[in-house]
C-alpha cells in the first residue's frame, strides 16, 4: 500500500465514519437555534397560560418513559449487522467508550433523584404504580452508578458483546420497559380535567423538548475519539511520519479493537519487567551472600576482615529491600492482570484467549518462584551460620 492508497483510505474511512455518528437532520447551529425558539415559546407560555406543576412533571415524566421505553424496546428489536467475523475475539477499554458520558450520566442521576422525590413529596402515583416507578428510578440509579465508576477503569470489554449471560439482560431491560410503560398509563390515567390542563400539557412537553436538545447538543459537542485519532493518522500520513503499514495497522485496531494479546500488552510488559527486575535483584542477593560466607570463613580474625562482613551484611539487607519492593509490584500487575481476564470470562470466545494470558503469567511466575525459593534457601542457611 502506497501514500496515495493509504491517504484514499483514511478520507474514506473519515467520511463513512461521519455519516456514521452525525446525528441525522441536526447539526450545532439547529439545535443551538431550537434551544433558543423553545426558551421563547417557555417564556410566552409563563405570561399568558397558568399552569399545575404537578401536571407538568406527569406530563415529562410521561414523554420521558414513553421515549425510553420504546427506545430500549428498538435496541431489543433491531438486528446486529455487525459482521461476526470482524469483531470476533476483539476487545476495547469500556473506560475510553464511557469518559466523555460522564455529564450525561450525572445528569440523569439528578434527574431520575429529582422525579423520585418528586413522586415522593406531590404524590404523583399511589399503589402499585408508585412502587413500580420508585423500583425502576432505583435500578437506573445504580445502574448509572455502577457505569460512572466503570468509566474509571480500564476494563476490556468484547466488541461483539455476545455474553453467555445475554438473555438475562435483554429480559430485564424487556420488563422493565414494560414496567414504564404501565407506569406511563397510571400517569394518564391520574390527569386531572382542570381548565389549566391543556396549559400544564404545553409547559410538560415544552420540559421534554429541553431534555432532548440538551441530549442531542453534547452528543454534538462532545469530542469523538475514532473521529480524532483518524484525522491524526491522515496528517502522519501525509507528512510521512509514519509507515503505510503502520496506518492501516492502528487503523484495523481503531475500528475493530484490540486482540486480547495486545489488548494487554502494556500490562503484560509491566509484569516481566518486575520478574525480570526481582529475578536480577535475587542472583543479586545470592552473590553477596555467597561473598558474605567467604569472608566469614577468612576475614573473621581481622578488624579489617570484620569491616567486610558488615559491608556484605549491610549489602544483603538493601538488595533484600529491593527484592521485597518487586515482589510488590509482581503482585500488583499480576493482580491487574487477573482481575481484567475476570471480566470477560463469562463472553464467548474469550475462554482460549484468557487461558493463554494465564498461562503465560504462570508460566513466568514459575520460573522467578525457584530462584525466590534458591534465595530463600540461601538466607536460611546465612542465618544458621550466623546464629553457630
Amino acid at each position: 500500500m502506497d501514500k496515495k492508497e493509504t491517504l484514499d483510505l483514511l478520507y474514506q474511512e473519515r467520511d463513512r465514519l461521519n455519516q456514521k455518528y452525525n446525528t441525522n437532520g441536526w447539526n450545532l447551529w439547529a439545535t443551538i437555534g431550537a434551544l433558543y425558539a423553545l426558551i421563547w415559546i417557555f417564556l410566552s407560555l409563563l405570561e399568558s397560560n397558568p399552569f399545575k406543576t404537578i401536571e407538568v412533571i406527569k406530563i415529562f415524566i410521561i414523554c420521558f418513559g414513553a421515549y425510553h421505553s420504546l427506545l430500549i424496546l428498538y435496541s431489543l428489536l433491531k438486528s446486529n449487522k455487525t459482521t461476526k467475523e470482524l469483531t470476533s475475539n476483539r476487545y476495547f477499554h469500556f473506560n475510553t467508550e464511557m469518559v466523555n458520558l460522564r455529564f450525561i450520566i450525572i445528569f440523569h442521576a439528578i434527574l431520575l433523584v429529582f422525579l423520585y422525590f418528586s413522586n415522593y413529596s406531590l404524590e404523583l402515583l399511589n399503589g402499585i404504580n408508585s412502587s413500580i416507578f420508585n423500583c425502576i428510578i432505583i435500578i437506573f440509579t445504580l445502574f448509572l452508578f455502577l457505569f460512572f465508576i466503570m468509566s474509571f477503569l480500564r476494563i476490556p470489554v468484547p466488541k461483539n458483546n455476545d455474553a453467555n449471560f445475554k438473555y438475562i439482560p435483554i429480559a430485564l431491560l424487556f420488563l422493565i420497559a414494560c414496567g414504564i410503560l404501565f407506569v406511563v398509563g397510571g400517569l394518564i390515567s391520574n390527569l386531572g380535567s382542570s381548565n389549566n390542563l391543556l396549559s400544564s400539557i404545553k409547559f410538560g412537553f415544552v420540559l421534554f423538548a429541553f431534555y432532548y436538545l440538551i441530549l442531542l447538543l453534547f452528543n454534538l459537542l462532545r469530542p469523538n475519539k475514532i473521529l480524532n485519532r483518524v484525522d491524526e493518522l491522515i496528517v502522519c500520513a501525509l507528512f510521512d511520519r509514519k509507515s503505510p503499514n503502520e496506518i492501516f495497522a492502528e487503523l484495523e485496531i481503531l475500528l475493530l479493537g484490540l486482540e486480547l494479546r495486545a489488548l494487554f500488552e502494556s500490562i503484560l510488559i509491566n509484569y516481566y519487567n518486575s520478574l525480570d527486575k526481582f529475578e536480577e535483584q535475587c542472583e543479586i542477593s545470592i552473590k553477596l551472600i555467597d561473598e558474605y560466607e567467604n569472608h566469614l570463613k577468612t576475614d573473621i580474625q581481622s578488624v579489617e576482615g570484620i569491616n567486610n562482613i558488615s559491608q556484605r551484611l549491610k549489602d544483603i539487607k538493601d538488595n533484600n529491600k529491593l527484592v521485597d519492593k518487586y515482589i510488590d509490584d509482581v503482585e500488583k500487575y499480576s493482580k491487574q492482570i487477573y482481575l481484567n481476564l475476570s471480566t470477560i470470562k463469562y463472553f464467548k470466545n474469550a475462554k482460549c484467549d484468557s487461558s493463554k494470558i494465564q498461562k503465560m503469567v504462570r508460566e513466568r511466575l514459575l520460573k522467578s518462584t525457584e530462584r525466590f525459593h534458591v534465595l530463600k534457601d540461601k538466607v536460611k542457611f546465612m542465618l544458621d551460620n550466623s546464629a553457630h
